[in-house]
Formats: structure tokens, C-alpha cells, sequence
């Protein structure tokens, strides 16, 4: 027998979509039916593995740690299994992170925690290291990714789909370079044409009488057609590496394939088939990734990011991502509370119930869920999410002020004299409205006062004015104001509360007060801008320090809604024919009035679209908007309020922001940057081609030029943004009108996808500010943050004091416990793209500081003089922290990367 010339490395591999046609956790019943969840789906592949692996010496990857720590939930007795083959080679946990999250529409701290925190975790359970990030079937890929990648002890990220760099390297915003081409020949495929339906004996229950049913084997799955199309070998060649791998999305293993293997290597003697994963061949690219910090210059791909792609996936199912940043900003400000609270107080580092409620961050975030390309049942266990995650973190915000104070307790209604603590979780001095919720009864009025009895400026609340507004429309009304509002809100009280320290709180007494008037106005302004309207909509927004008009003169509107016509499904716009509609010409002015130091302007519209039966558009059966115009005394911004009512399908709705800027290249915020990207149209309409739209993370600007401030609009969660001809576009709504891929590949899978053309009422924020030069200098980046951070509040007084950052442009991102324990994480993002050197005010003196990676190793020592930590940070740096005190009584703790 001759030497063979190509070793063939085979593995069974599945691209396990967390949550997207089914549900992560929940079952869910449809047509008489139970439709087992993805964790079920799970459970039965990786078990079928794992028999195979035991009997036949088969080999299998997984790709996101999610999945393990599911499966060893269920099955704890496993764990020595899976590290027994890790180390033979025959099983492999890619370095996805927790999962395959977007990482375009969540914080760059959820980007950096999902890898750091999956990989730790892999590498602590398995006892090997990761070997490379993987990004499979994500939809683009954010240009800070690759110092992500690096900074988690990684050289390389495989799996890049759609959206591709065009080199074999990629360098991201910050200088860092990733290998990106792992190529090696190789055969096998990718089988997605079975996605399993419920058993026909048990319908998906299982069982039958109380024992396991028979014809599924207790699995709930119709196995009848879990089965794989021919497939044809690797053909021989001179390399001296092949793989072969069977994937699928849901498919359980071939079980034939171990004979066939078999076969193979008695058949021939050019190549030999042997079970391993990419861990035995993974020296095959030790000369490319020794090269990833110098690597030629022609194979360095030419943009720091890769986007954009599946731009229907920014806009569809829009509560989604409004809802998932929402939780993600209560959770970190919770974090921080959570661990000064154990600093201040010399306790060990703990996660208790924020561990759970992390976890949750990445089936939010994940590329299935966040994108709105799941199905009914998915999206009502999402939402579900959301909602656990803010209750655990307000849960945990009280629980750690009452170890300072047991007298704290959460908000309740108002009715009397109260004292408030409020918590500014970021790392500047911020000023920042505050809403409180009112008894029904309750006071009439309020005066807020400060710990040194300054009154601070008090707001009424709109939304509750005597009488209700008129309605747009008088058979379908949207009715934001009154008992019958569609979004029932509890009357609040809302206050300025002015300059709370970084990551330390204030406390506030709120005692009844004179009662708030409202007076009608010809104009609003505050002391930065003054805004002018006509009978439809926003004409001018004058910056009062620049003394320069914001607006541009194009006949649009600021604030105006734009319909746009979008054949589409949940990923992406599938035609060229997008007429659009203004809808200034269907909007009214409805009054304008001040409460307290609030001024407020408001239109309403209903889109005229003719008599029943005879629609100018039939795919619109409702369209009613009202829009709300803010000006808040002591904040340099203008708000606009939109609600929403839509029935339609393949429709799209943009909130346009006209201004006077001589370019249509912009600066838009990504995770953990800024980048610069230019105008572009969609030329395609093929699955993955993007639409002219961008992601935003929190805001889109325009380029300041002479006689032209720039421009910058801050978003809520709705993160598709374009600049066209100086005009702002914000996509806020679409409408898709088919599932394409939820029902492509199996054709007798029912997927229920009522709430896909999200109809219903929708609520939209917006805030817009203005810079002559510099953006980040300017505190763009302060008030994006600020406002999409509400701070914490609690009733009763138990104060903190944090850490301190300086100069502007450097933010702390994050305080957490470290994932071994043994100390607190601190993460330090520079975004003003300078070489410098920051200065960290440490809350106390006593503590140890050491620089580490993303997974808080090779750690480093570093000088602390007094309270001031000096640390020089590179354009762009993700930095992170471990800070110890000297005397530690401190013991581990299972945070999210830690031991199983």
C-alpha cells in the first residue's frame, strides 16, 4: 500500500440557530400541534453525537457555548465526556462566544463580553484553548471586531458571512489585524432542507399514555424526514490536508456516515479519511497566522468593517431592537451599581442573579432575534427576555442599596413627601431628566429639591393633559393622551436632575407643590435652540450658540414621515420600485404649550388613502401618526416623539431630518466607535442586498462645513440610518410581505409570522443636537450616551461614589466582577481616535490595579498614585482593568466566563 497523499479530516458540524424559527426554551403549540423548542432540537443532535462518538470514534464541532452550557444543563453527568474528546481532537467549540449575536445592533461592551465571556468559558469547561473567533451566518461584522478578536487571546475569526472582507486579513478600526482565510480543499455540505416538524403519533408531545413514544423516540420529531442527499468525496489532489464535514441547521447525524468511512479507506489508497476536528490541523496556518500583525500589504482587505448587509434586518420587527437595547442599558447600569456597592462595602465580588439575566443579552442580540427574522412564537419568549433582564437588574439595583441602607425600597407611586436617590451609572458628570411614576391620586403638583435644597426644574407629564388632544383620524384614532391611550402609561412626575458625578448617585426630596399650568405658545426655545413650525410640521431649528439655522431647505420637514414602498421579507427590500410618499402634505399642527420648563409642539396626520374598497394602496388599511416636539430647559438638544398605528404589508416608514450639509458622508456610531461612511444605493436584490441604509448603534451625524453645523441624531433602538442629499433618513417601520427563508426549505413547516408585518401601534425616539468641529469634544457622545441610559433611582437615601475618567472622549464602559472572582473588571474605550494619556479617579484608596485582556489574563501591574491611575490608551483602545484591593476577602464566584 502507498502513502496516501491527502489526509481527510471528517466531523459532523450544525449551525444551531438559537432562536428563530422556534423558541430557545419554550415549546409552543400551533395547528393542533407542539413544536418542540430549538434547546430540544439541540439535545437530541449533540446526544446522537455523542453515542457516535463513544461507538464509532466519529468527531463533532459546535459553534456558540450557549448550546453546551444548555446541553450540560440538562445532562451535568456529560461534562468529563466532552473534555475527554476535546482533547483527542474529536470535539471542538468554536470560538462564537456565548452565540452568534449581531454585532452591529447591540453596545460594544455586549460585543466584547459575548466573545470574552464564551470563550472563557469553553476554555476553563474543556481545558484547551480556543483556537479562532467564528462570525458564521452573522450579518456583517463591526469594524472594532477584530481588536475584540485579539484582545480575547484569538488571531484569527472564520465563519464571515454575506458581507466578506476582500483580503485573507482584515485590520479593524483600531490598527488590529485578524486572519480571516482559513481555507483548506474539502467536501461534505450544508443540508437545510429538513427543519423538523412535530411527530404525526405523539404530535409533538413525546410521549404516548406515560411512556416515551416509539416512533420518535421520545424526541416530539417527525424523523421520517431527516434524511441526507447523495454527496460525493473530496477528489484527489496533492494537498496534504482535506475535510469532509455533513452540516446541517437541524438535521440529526447520518448515522451511515461512520460505514462509509469505512469504505472510503478500503477503497483507495490517495487519501485517508480519519475523525478529528480543526484542532488536529490547525498548524496547517501557523505561517499565516504569524504573520496577522505584518502581513503583506495586498492581502489586507480594504475597509475596517463589513457592512452593510441584510439591511431589512436594522428595521423588521422594530420592538425587538427597541426592546433588547432598552434591557441591555438597564443591565450594565445595574452591573456598575452591583459591584461599587461590594467595593464601597469590602464585599466579595458576586454575580447572584444578574449571572442568569447576562446570559439572556446574547438570545437578544442574537442573529436571528435582534434582526426581526424569527417567527411569532420566537418573538413572544424575546420580549419575555427583555423583560426578565430589566426586572432582575432592578431587582438587583434594590437589593444592593438595601445592604447600605436596609430602609431603601423600589418606586412606588408618589402621594407625599418622598426622598429619591438617583444613580448616574456612566463615567462623566451628567445632567439628566428623571421620570418618576405618580399615584392616579396623588399630588397635583411637586417641588424637587437637592441634598443642598436648590430646587430643581419639574416637568408635567403631556401625556395626561384635560382635554385629550384631537384625534387625526376620527374612526381609528391614535390616542396618546388620556384614560383610553393605546400605550397605558402610569402619570409621572419628571425632573432635571443637574451634574451627578460619574458612576455616583444624589439624593432628592419630592414634596407636593403648586400644580403645573400649561400655557399655549407661538414658539418654543430654550437657551441652545429655537424651533419654528408651520401647519405641517418642524421648518426651523435655529442653533442660538452658532447662530446658524439646523434645517435645511429642501421642503421637507424636521421629524416628517416618509412611506416608502418595500417588497420585501424580514431581511431585506427585494425590488427597485420604492416610490415614496411625504406625509407633510397629510400632517396637522395641533398646538403647542409649555408644562413647567418644558415646551412642547404637536402634530397629528392620517394618510388619505380613499373609501373602502377603493385604496389608492390596499396593501395600506391604516396609517396614523402623532408627533411630539420637545425642548427641555437645561439640555442642548430638541426631542421628537412619534407614535405610530400602521396596518400594511411590504411598506416602509422614514422619519426624515433635513439639514444644510454640503456632503452626504457621515459619521455613524458603531460598537465601541465611530467610523466615517459615504452615500451608496442599492444596485441588487438578492437576499443579502443592502438597501442604501447603515447601521447606526446610537446616532448618525452629518460633516460640519463652513456656514453648516453638523448634525447629529440620536436613536431609541432604531438603528437604520442613511444620509441622502443632506436629508438625515431614519427607517423606523417596514413591512415585509412573505417569510422567503422561514418557509423555503421546508415546504409542509407552517410558520406562524402574524406579528412579522409589525402591525400595531409603535413608538419612535429621536433627539437632535448640533457641533461646529469635533463631535466627540463637543459631547455628541455624552448626550447619546446619557439619553439612552435612564439612570437608576430608589426611594430612601444610600449614596455611592465611583470611578472617575479624564479627558472627554475616553468613557468606562463597564464594572464587573471578573469571571475567576478575584476582583473587579473595569473597561476603558478611548473613541476620539488620539494617542493619550487618561487619568482614573479610584473611588477609595487600598487598590491593586492590573491591565488584562478581554478574558482578564496576562495580567499586568500597574503604578497607583494616591487615588489617580495614569494610563496611556492608543487610538481607538478597548482597555481593560482588573482592580483588587490589597487585603482581599474574596472567593471565586461562577460569573459568566467562569467555571462550570
Amino acid at each position: 500500500m502507498t502513502q496516501p497523499r491527502t489526509t481527510v479530516y471528517v466531523s459532523y458540524e450544525n449551525h444551531f440557530d438559537l432562536i428563530w424559527r422556534r423558541g430557545w426554551e419554550r415549546r409552543y403549540e400551533f395547528e393542533g400541534k407542539i413544536w418542540r423548542s430549538y434547546a430540544d432540537i439541540e439535545e437530541a443532535v449533540i446526544s446522537r453525537w455523542l453515542r457516535l462518538a463513544l461507538t464509532q470514534g466519529c468527531a463533532f464541532t459546535l459553534e456558540q457555548s450557549l448550546s453546551l452550557r444548555k446541553y450540560l444543563e440538562r445532562h451535568p453527568e456529560q461534562v468529563s465526556l466532552f473534555r475527554t474528546l476535546s482533547q483527542k481532537g474529536r470535539f471542538l467549540l468554536h470560538g462564537a462566544g456565548e452565540a452568534i449575536i449581531d454585532v452591529n445592533l447591540c453596545s460594544g461592551e455586549t460585543v466584547a463580553r459575548n466573545l470574552a465571556s464564551g470563550i472563557g468559558y469553553a476554555e476553563r469547561l474543556l481545558g484547551d484553548p480556543v483556537l479562532c473567533a467564528y462570525h458564521g451566518d452573522g450579518f456583517g461584522s463591526c469594524a472594532q471586531l477584530p481588536q475584540i478578536v485579539r484582545r480575547c487571546g484569538l488571531r484569527g475569526i472564520i465563519g464571515l458571512s454575506y458581507c466578506k472582507p476582500d483580503a485573507s486579513y482584515w485590520r479593524g478600526l483600531d490598527g488590529s489585524t485578524v486572519l480571516t482565510d482559513f481555507s483548506v480543499r474539502g467536501g461534505g455540505g450544508f443540508h437545510d432542507h429538513c427543519y423538523f416538524t412535530p411527530c404525526p403519533t405523539c404530535r409533538g408531545t413525546a410521549v404516548l399514555g406515560e411512556a416515551a413514544c416509539p416512533a420518535c423516540d421520545g424526541t416530539g420529531l417527525d424523523l421520517t424526514n431527516c434524511h441526507y442527499p447523495h454527496w460525493d468525496w473530496p477528489a484527489p489532489s496533492e494537498s496534504p490536508i482535506a475535510t469532509f464535514a455533513l452540516t446541517s441547521e437541524e438535521m440529526l447525524p447520518d448515522e451511515d456516515l461512520p460505514r462509509r468511512v469505512s469504505e472510503q479507506n478500503a477503497a483507495q489508497d490517495d487519501q485517508r479519511y480519519v475523525w478529528g476536528t480543526m484542532r488536529m490541523y490547525f498548524d496547517h496556518f501557523a505561517r499565516s497566522l504569524a504573520a496577522v500583525d505584518n502581513p503583506p500589504a495586498d492581502q489586507v482587505s480594504s475597509r475596517v468593517e463589513n457592512n452593510p448587509t441584510q439591511t431589512g434586518c436594522y428595521v423588521s420587527r422594530i420592538k425587538i431592537k427597541q426592546r433588547a437595547r432598552a434591557a441591555e442599558a438597564r443591565f450594565y447600569a445595574a452591573e456598575v451599581l452591583m459591584s461599587l456597592a461590594q467595593i464601597l462595602d469590602n464585599k466579595p465580588p458576586a454575580y447572584n442573579a444578574l449571572q442568569a439575566a447576562w446570559l439572556r443579552l446574547p438570545l437578544l442580540f442574537f442573529h436571528d432575534a435582534v434582526t426581526g427574522s424569527h417567527n411569532d412564537p420566537a418573538y413572544w419568549e424575546l420580549l419575555d427576555m427583555a423583560s426578565e433582564v430589566e426586572r432582575t437588574a432592578d431587582a438587583v439595583t434594590i437589593e444592593s442599596m438595601q445592604r447600605r441602607n436596609p430602609n431603601v425600597r423600589s418606586i412606588v407611586p408618589l402621594t407625599g413627601t418622598s426622598t429619591v436617590t438617583v444613580f448616574n451609572s456612566l463615567s462623566f458628570q451628567r445632567t439628566e431628566w428623571v421620570s418618576l411614576p405618580l399615584a392616579p391620586s396623588g399630588m397635583a403638583g411637586c417641588r424637587v429639591t437637592d441634598a443642598a435644597g436648590n430646587e430643581a426644574p419639574v416637568y408635567a407629564d403631556g401625556a395626561y393633559d384635560e382635554p385629550p388632544l384631537p384625534y387625526p383620524n376620527p374612526r381609528q384614532p391614535i390616542m396618546p393622551v388620556g384614560p383610553g391611550c393605546a400605550e397605558q402609561r402610569t402619570p409621572a412626575i419628571v425632573f432635571l436632575a443637574r451634574d451627578i458625578p460619574s458612576m455616583s448617585s444624589a439624593t432628592f426630596t419630592i414634596a407636593p407643590g403648586a400644580p403645573l399650568t400649561s400655557q399655549p405658545l407661538d414658539a418654543i426655545e430654550n437657551e441652545h435652540y429655537a424651533v419654528y413650525w408651520d401647519d405641517r410640521g418642524v421648518k426651523s431649528i435655529f442653533d442660538k450658540v452658532l447662530s446658524q439655522e439646523l434645517v435645511g431647505g429642501n421642503g421637507l420637514h424636521a421629524g416628517e414621515l416618509i412611506l416608502e414602498r418595500d417588497h420585501g421579507d424580514p431581511w431585506g427590500t427585494r425590488s427597485l420600485d420604492r416610490p415614496r410618499v411625504p406625509l407633510g402634505q397629510d400632517t396637522r399642527f395641533l398646538g403647542a404649550r409649555q408644562y413647567g420648563q418644558v415646551q412642547e409642539v404637536r402634530f397629528g396626520g392620517s394618510l388619505n388613502n380613499n373609501l373602502f374598497g377603493c385604496e389608492k394602496i390596499p396593501e395600506i388599511r391604516g396609517l396614523y401618526w402623532y408627533e411630539t416636539v420637545r425642548a427641555y430647559e437645561g439640555l442642548s438638544r430638541v426631542e421628537f416623539d412619534i407614535e405610530i398605528f400602521w396596518q400594511t404589508e411590504n411598506q416602509r416608514i422614514r422619519v426624515a431630518f433635513p439639514t444644510r450639509a454640503a456632503s452626504d458622508t457621515g459619521i455613524y456610531s458603531t460598537p465601541y466607535g465611530l467610523v466615517k461612511r459615504n452615500r451608496y444605493e442599492m444596485t441588487e436584490t438578492c437576499l443579502w442586498s443592502p438597501n442604501g441604509d447603515w447601521p447606526a448603534a446610537e446616532w448618525v451625524g452629518t460633516l460640519p462645513a463652513p456656514g453648516a453645523a453638523g448634525v447629529a441624531v440620536v436613536n431609541f433602538g432604531t438603528p437604520s440610518a442613511r444620509i441622502e442629499d443632506g436629508v438625515i433618513l431614519y427607517s423606523v417601520l417596514r413591512s415585509p410581505g412573505y417569510g422567503f427563508a422561514q418557509s423555503l426549505y421546508a415546504w409542509d413547516y407552517p410558520v406562524p409570522l402574524a406579528r412579522m408585518a409589525d402591525p400595531g401601534f409603535h413608538r419612535f425616539r429621536f433627539a437632535l443636537t448640533s457641533y461646529k468641529d469635533e463631535p466627540v469634544a463637543e459631547g455628541v457622545l455624552d448626550q447619546a450616551f446619557s439619553m439612552t441610559t435612564p439612570m437608576s433611582a430608589w426611594q430612601g437615601s444610600a449614596s455611592v461614589r465611583g470611578f472617575t475618567v479624564e479627558p472627554s472622549g475616553v468613557y468606562l464602559t463597564a464594572l464587573k466582577p471578573t469571571f475567576d472572582g478575584d476582583g473587579w473588571a473595569l473597561r476603558v474605550v478611548e473613541y476620539a481616535g488620539r494617542t493619550i494619556e487618561a487619568t482614573i479617579g479610584l473611588p477609595s484608596d487600598g487598590f491593586r490595579v492590573e491591565s488584562a485582556n478581554l478574558i482578564e489574563r496576562k495580567r499586568v501591574r500597574l503604578t497607583v498614585n494616591g487615588r489617580r491611575l495614569r494610563l496611556r490608551l492608543t487610538p481607538h483602545e478597548i482597555a481593560t482593568l482588573v482592580v483588587t484591593r490589597h487585603r482581599r476577602p474574596i472567593s471565586p464566584v461562577s460569573a459568566e466566563g467562569g467555571s462550570a
